[in-house]
């Protein structure tokens, strides 16, 4: 027998519910929102209630992550579109985003209208710039270690010959 799902498992499941139910008949460029729900029967009290807005094809099932939900803090992020055009293209190489910045943005209009409704505060992730090369360590803190470490080992064969010298 199973046991039963926690307060906190039951409201994202339910909220999963409702958004499911309310987008099943809409579909964007051959995509159709989803709202994952809790894997397991609790959230740990809710820590772990975050869960994810997805957009599944309707030809392949491939999905891609546009947001995600903390039922807890009871907040949602909707990531902007440069970073899920961008996600999507190094996903599936030679593969176009299917839409363009104002079918993304009524889309999105639609998930915050349906959060805003239940009381949830929603926000759009600003578009991550890409990571900037790191540069290579500097010579002088580089020799520092050369230093460092050829003193070490003079000390530990000091150490080491000092001992030697007093076992005899």
């Amino acid at each position: 027998m199973t046991e039963p799902r926690t307060q906190f498992a039951m409201a994202a499941v339910d909220l999963a519910g409702l958004f499911n139910t309310t987008f099943s008949t809409k579909s964007f460029q051959g995509y159709r929102p989803k709202l994952t729900e809790p894997e397991g029967q609790s959230t740990g009290g809710g820590v772990q209630s975050l869960e994810h807005i997805t957009l599944l094809s309707e030809s392949d099932g491939n999905a891609m992550v546009v947001g995600s939900v903390n039922s807890l803090e009871r907040k949602v992020s909707l990531r902007a579109y440069p970073q899920v055009a961008q996600q999507f293209e190094k996903r599936y190489p030679g593969r176009a985003f299917d839409f363009q910045p104002n079918q993304f943005q009524d889309l999105q209009n639609g998930f915050q209208e349906f959060f805003q409704t239940q009381a949830f505060e929603v926000s759009i992730e600003a578009a991550r710039a890409p990571a900037a090369p790191t540069a290579p360590a500097a010579a002088s803190s580089s020799k520092a270690g050369l230093i460092i470490g050829a003193v070490s080992v003079i000390l530990l064969a000091l150490a080491a010959a000092y001992f030697l010298f007093l076992k005899k």
